[in-house]
């Protein structure tokens, strides 16, 4: 009885030493650029920020699961030029992001380790604004929720964890039918692992 006892320990110091759980906050720089069937002439991508927390589970072998909670501030801009003016249509959108990311460690180092990821997220658009040479468009009807897929690749320094990824947006943002509008993005995002 007494060496099943043991084993049984032996084998749950063994499972919680080879799982871990990291939790801490993240900041994302983006650059977000319009995707639509709508014909312009230009496009000058928007910078934005994502500001939340994050948590990883790393389980025994090299995956590892990770959930975000990010409050998220984006824009793009598309121009329309014909021979006597320039038309600048600007969408901003500010929304909750919540993301689940499955990830895989490629390599360890003495020090940290080299990983990718992917995975779903969903944009609950909390204000949505459409300005048209300025004058923000009141007629426009963005949608509340979108889907989102991720995926990127991360270096963990440490307690620091940095991260290149790009956000492709699957649902359409516009409630017209006539038109496609999607808003994707390029981030850069720094962690502090404090857990």
């Amino acid at each position: 009885m007494r060496k099943i006892a043991f084993l049984i320990v032996l084998f749950t110091s063994f499972q919680i030493h080879s799982q871990t759980f990291e939790l801490g906050p993240q900041i994302l720089m983006s650059s977000s650029f319009i995707a639509t069937d709508l014909e312009y002439d230009e496009q000058t991508s928007g910078s934005g920020i994502q500001v939340g927390l994050f948590a990883r589970y790393l389980s025994y072998n090299r995956l590892y699961i990770q959930a975000e909670i990010n409050y998220d501030s984006k824009s793009a801009t598309v121009s329309d030029i014909d021979e006597t003016q320039v038309t600048d249509y600007n969408l901003k959108l500010r929304a909750i992001d919540s993301n689940i990311l499955l990830g895989y460690k490629i390599t360890d180092f003495d020090f940290g380790r080299f990983h990718i990821f992917a995975g779903p997220g969903l944009s609950n658009i909390i204000k949505d604004e459409v300005n048209i040479n300025g004058t923000e468009y009141l007629g426009a009807d963005v949608v509340k929720r979108s889907w989102d897929i991720h995926a990127g690749l991360g270096l963990d320094i440490s307690i620091l964890s940095f991260a290149l990824r790009f956000q492709r947006t699957l649902t359409d943002l516009n409630n017209n039918s006539d038109h496609s509008l999607r808003l994707n993005t390029v981030l850069i995002g720094l962690g502090i692992k404090l857990l």
